[in-house]
């Protein structure tokens, strides 16, 4: 940022102006300020010493590169810096309109910006300049793409744009590894053009005297220091330990403002402010202020509120072999370097001594963990008693992280986990204390055990730096002959001594407050296993095969997805233990947030009793806070928190109440917390991909489609077939589509179908083409439902066409599935065999049932193929001759709990398109004509979502909506989509303004009337009205108020299903802070499903704030694009509607 040169002194702003402004609008504006009051006062931070290693070696990086491009392009033209800004851009013009191949440290500009790209493409597209035209690439240390790198080069590309008259579709990263990777710039532009008008206006509103409240922002800058100052001059609320942003809006709300105010304030309690969190709050902000009285930190036991242990009673009693042990990483090598694993420990005479790994790549790494893992286990095997001391979750985190990039230790790994021989002693401190410090660090922590550290690497910071030079010009190989390793040796053991003298002093502080250990209860599993199953040994003799170099290229790769394949469920099942050690250590907070929980149920008057007379369980009843998160449909088996992992069945739930009954053998808690139990025996499941693991590794052969699908390989049929289909509509493309599919020889086909393309119709019809043929068919999928619903349809047309075929279904409880439709009922997976008959058949089942030996079918449709594991294909595939994918990866995704080796945690067509967001046409089918939306719905969709192959059925642009007076004020469209912003904050899972709002609209939507496609007249009823939220507290809100005059659920809810008018409600007032995430909140595959359900008209009602925030990675990035490319494909945004008013 700096004045112009000429008369006019106009202010100029580079790209890091704008990534600045980002980053921390509140940075942006104290460099302004800098600027214009040169004399304020106010200083920056101090150089930090690892950004200023890193710009020296970005500067090395960026020649190193250049030199390359000379060896790759001959000559390239360089802009010297030691011209003035008026002659560099001559020069960079001269050198674009003679078409030089490479353009180094070009001046671009675009006023007010000004900028200056590492390079310059030269790439054949026409532009003003010619046949040819120019693109920018930046050269970055970091190992993986940033945000602010595509930022930069967003707009260097509209420099570029203005300068020769096209802009660029592209730009590159070469970074620090030299990799070149390239991105498509439109997935981007839209967020960069909103973020450079917010940071324009800023610019422009700019005032020296108004100052942005700074404690509003996460990021400070180059300013953190006097903002440190700030905070402790005002007293201000942040000061308070854990508080969040959320909270010091409800305090402020509340009148309390300052960290004294909290501390003296009579109020019990404060809205919509748990009144736990509050005290604990309260509590905090005395004791910090004591603190601060005394001149000392000071610190108060938490007393226990649950009969949950929790803080001290989660401190073990000392073992002799007890582990205390610290990390280090290495942020810059790509992926991540995990360089020294130290832990101390207490030798027989009680002297402390200490064990390390170093590794300097990623072999290393992996050795390094190994032995750490096996050090452990085999302690912990000769020393049952014995526990491993950390500091915060991140070391827990990189075993788990490195066991599944790996495929190493996982036995080892989880039976620590499972049996908590990992103890996060932060946890501990967090739940267990109330400390008079600004923060939980350890460094901050030691204030209450220890003097001050005098070692030459004093932070986390400081030792990347100085590892990073080491790396760069070893002083030694060793710690013992180097200085820099020594250095940071000794940092991380005075980091363990600290886990340890933490330990000691915890347990002091245990026995000074009559606090009793209380372990949590072990897994009931054989804990004794300790050789290697069949799983293991396949596992490994598949990947030895994988590294084989005397084997081809395919089998290796193939080996290795089928040793991923083999373990997929235990990793699944691994985190059910895994989290249920997690939250015995949650706080009621933590609990609270978690949507696979219900924390703080309390047991209603309600007399227990049996369901039926003769059940050996009794039912109780319980409530909760309905305002409460949680995924409702994966409540049914449980377990109970507490000592032992109790198994319960929920019989009921009913979410308007805020009621469930549970059925357990003992009597539970009158307070309980529950979380849910998903875990279903995958036996046959497992046995199928044993047994193709063990035919490849004997044979080298696998079933022809699973074969191609790994390989991703197209459908063994004629490909202009294919490509006849692209081209074809309506019956004409069934019939191709019925066509291909018959043709099929052993082979695999996915059909692609996005939201209103009948996907269901077709397959009914493509099915029975089949069963007209004699053909065995079997269906497939992840829920009953989705079952369900092709069957009824293959059942319906078959009695629309006066023809009959046998359809059977495995399903072992009773269903009115069979009293509706002549079904024949499977009551067991092992029986599937019966549902298959010679001369036409159906049969439907999960993967249970197809993955047995006995399912054999000749076609397998597997519908909501986006939601069903590579896995579970695998195991179905032996049992088909012929595989049929249906479904759409870009609606609602698959869920996953494990942690998975590369590509193995991916849904079928994830895997098989990649990143695609539609199947080619020479790979598969896309059912490109929707009958469902509006053209002018659908052209949002079809552009942000399918790549613009969407088309609409001519006949759904007869929807309309004839607003009455009201709603045309509200709404002022009759079709396509709408974006209200509404004016909220501090809202994560519900948000009152929003449902004013929603209820507002559909009041005034009273007296309308809507055109359906054949052309006729309805009145718009509750029914014809779909609202949608992310959260269950908003859909209970939104219940409350609206009633019965619209249907109100969650995506996952209306998956399926469509109306007149969808409104959907985002909730949160800042995506970022919303409880599940930005991935989650902005998913386009969300966004998608919400809204395409709307036949006619989509209302999108959203904070006006909705899209504040930095973005932390680059997939965050696309989702804020997506969301400012749905506000300007709306257009005028309506007013920002403020309920005060």
């Amino acid at each position: 940022m700096k004045r112009s040169e000429s008369d006019s002194g106009a202010l100029i702003f580079s790209p890091s102006d704008l990534v600045r402004y980002i980053d921390s609008p509140f940075a942006s504006w104290m460099t302004r300020n800098a600027l214009e009051c040169p004399d304020s006062g106010i200083d920056k931070d101090p150089a930090d010493a690892l950004l200023s290693y890193l710009a020296e070696k970005g500067i090395e990086h960026e020649s190193q590169f250049l030199e390359t491009l000379r060896g790759r392009h001959g000559s390239v033209v360089t802009v010297s810096d030691d011209l003035d800004d008026t002659s560099k851009l001559s020069k960079t013009l001269e050198a674009m309109q003679n078409g030089a191949e490479v353009i180094f440290q070009a001046c671009l500009e675009k006023l007010p910006f000004r900028g200056y790209a590492d390079f310059l493409i030269k790439v054949d597209v026409p532009s003003d300049l010619g046949e040819y035209s120019y693109v920018a690439w930046d050269t970055k240390l970091a190992r993986e793409v940033k945000p602010y790198f595509v930022i930069q080069l967003c707009c260097y590309s509209e420099m570029l744009e203005a300068m020769q008259g096209v802009r660029p579709q592209s730009a590159t990263v070469v970074l620090g590894s030299s990799e070149e990777v390239p991105f498509v710039l439109r997935d981007y532009f839209d967020y960069y053009l909103a973020k450079k008008g917010e940071f324009l206006a800023q610019q422009e509103s700019f005032d020296a005297e108004q100052m942005p409240d700074p404690f509003l922002y996460a990021s400070h800058g180059e300013w953190t220091g006097y903002v440190e100052e700030r905070r402790q001059e005002t007293d201000h609320l942040s000061r308070v330990a854990n508080i969040t942003r959320l909270q010091i809006q409800r305090l402020g709300s509340a009148g309390i403002e300052t960290c004294a105010d909290l501390m003296a304030t009579k109020l019990d309690h404060i809205p919509r402010l748990h009144d736990e969190i509050f005290s604990n709050l309260k509590q905090q902000a005395a004791i910090q202020v004591r603190s601060a009285d005394i001149g000392t930190t000071a610190y108060e036991v938490r007393p226990r509120t649950s009969g949950i242990p929790s803080g001290l009673s989660l401190m073990p009693p000392a073992n002799a072999a007890d582990l205390f042990w610290d990390l280090e990483g290495f942020p810059l090598e790509e992926g991540g370097l995990e360089y020294l694993w130290g832990c101390t420990y207490l030798d027989d005479h009680g002297g402390r001594q200490f064990w390390e790994r170093w590794a300097h790549d990623h072999d290393q790494e992996r050795q390094a963990f190994v032995e750490f893992i096996q050090f452990s286990y085999q302690r912990w095997r000769a020393n049952p008693g014995m526990h491993i001391y950390h500091y915060g979750h991140y070391e827990v985190s990189v075993c788990q992280r490195l066991m599944g990039r790996y495929s190493v230790c996982e036995f080892e790994v989880d039976q620590l986990l499972r049996h908590g021989v990992f103890v996060d002693l932060y946890k501990i401190v967090r739940e267990g204390l109330f400390v008079g410090e600004p923060a939980y660090s350890i460094k901050n922590i030691e204030h209450l055990y220890r003097g001050k550290r005098d070692t030459d690497v004093a932070s986390g910071g400081e030792s990347v730096v100085v590892y990073a030079k080491w790396r760069e010009a070893p002083d030694g190989e060793e710690w013992s002959s180097s200085k820099s390793l020594s250095s940071i040796r000794d940092y991380n053991i005075d980091d363990c001594d600290s886990t340890l003298e933490l330990a000691q002093w915890l347990r002091g502080v245990q026995a000074e407050s009559g606090i009793v250990y209380e372990a949590m209860g072990e897994p009931t599993d054989d804990v004794e296993k300790r050789e290697p199953d069949e799983l293991d040994v396949l596992q490994e003799n598949l990947l030895a095969l994988a590294d084989s170099t005397s084997e081809s290229e395919e089998n290796r790769f193939l080996a290795r997805h089928l040793a991923h394949l083999v373990l997929f469920y235990r990793r699944e099942h691994k985190p059910t233990w895994w989290r249920f050690f997690e939250r015995a250590a949650m706080s009621f907070t933590e609990l609270y947030d978690d949507p696979d929980c219900l924390a703080g149920c309390k047991r209603t008057d309600r007399v227990p009793f049996k369901k039926t007379p003769r059940a050996r369980k009794l039912v109780y009843e319980y409530t909760y806070d309905t305002n409460q998160e949680f995924r409702n449909r994966r409540f049914s088996d449980v377990y109970v928190l507490g000592l032992e992992p109790e198994n319960a069945t929920v019989e009921a739930i009913d979410t308007e109440s805020g009621t469930f009954l549970l059925s357990k053998m003992a009597e539970p808690a009158e307070t309980i917390d529950i979380i849910a139990n998903e875990w279903v025996n995958p036996k046959p499941i497992v046995e199928s991909l044993v047994a193709i693991g063990q035919k490849f590794l004997e044979t080298r052969e696998l079933n022809k489609p699973l074969h191609d699908f790994l390989m991703r390989k197209p459908p063994d049929v004629d490909r202009d077939l294919l490509f006849a289909i692209d081209q074809a509509d309506g019956d004409d493309k069934i019939g191709k589509i019925s066509e291909v599919v018959t043709a099929l020889n052993n082979s695999l086909i996915t059909i692609q179908g996005p939201p209103g393309t009948g996907k269901t119709y077709t397959a009914s019809r493509v099915i029975l083409g089949l069963l007209r043929l004699g053909k065995s068919v079997g269906v497939c999928s992840n829920g009953h439902k989705a079952i369900d619903n092709l069957l009824i349809g293959i059942h319906e047309l078959c009695k629309e066409e006066g023809e009959s075929f046998p359809i059977s279904k495995v399903k072992r409880e009773d269903d009115a599935l069979f009293e509706q439709y002549p079904f024949y009922q499977i009551r067991s997976t092992g029986d599937i065999g019966e549902g298959i008959q010679a001369g036409g058949c159906v049969v439907g089942a999960s993967a249970w049932g197809f993955s047995r030996p006995e399912a054999c079918v000749d076609y397998l449709f597997i519908d909501e193929a986006g939601q069903v594991s590579i896995a579970n294909l695998a195991a179905m595939s032996p049992q088909a001759e012929n595989i049929v994918c249906l479904g759409d990866q870009m609606q609602l995704p698959q869920p996953v709990q494990g942690s998975h080796p590369e590509d193995s945690s991916l849904s079928i067509l994830d895997y098989f398109l990649l990143d695609q967001s539609t199947v080619p046409p020479d790979m598969g089918i896309f059912l490109n004509r929707t009958y469902r939306m509006h053209k002018n719905v659908n052209r949002f969709i079809s552009e942000a979502i399918y790549g613009g192959r969407l088309g609409n059925d001519p006949a759904c642009n007869h929807y309309e909506i004839h607003l009455a007076k009201d709603a045309q004020e509200k709404i002022l469209a009759s079709n396509g989509i709408r974006y209200i912003e509404v004016s909220h904050s501090g809202n994560k899972q519900a948000s009152l303004e929003e449902v004013e709002r929603i209820a507002s609209l559909i009041k005034s939507l009273e007296g309308s009337t809507w055109t359906d496609k054949k052309g006729i007249d309805h009145p718009v009823k509750p029914k014809d009205i779909l609202v949608v939220a992310p959260f269950n507290y908003q859909v209970n809100e939104l219940k409350k108020r609206v009633g019965d005059s619209a249907r109100v659920g969650t995506v996952d809810l209306f998956q399926g299903q469509e109306a007149a008018i969808v409104i959907v409600s985002m909730t949160a007032s800042i995506a970022a802070d919303s409880p599940r995430g930005l991935e989650f909140l902005l998913s386009k595959n969300r966004i998608n499903v919400a809204i395409s359900r709307a036949q006619a008209l989509a209302v999108v009602v959203a904070s006006d704030t909705l899209l504040h925030g930095s973005p932390g990675k680059l997939k965050d990035l696309r989702l804020y694009n997506l969301f400012h490319k749905l506000k300007i494909f709306c257009g005028e945004i309506l007013p920002v509607y403020n309920h005060a008013l």
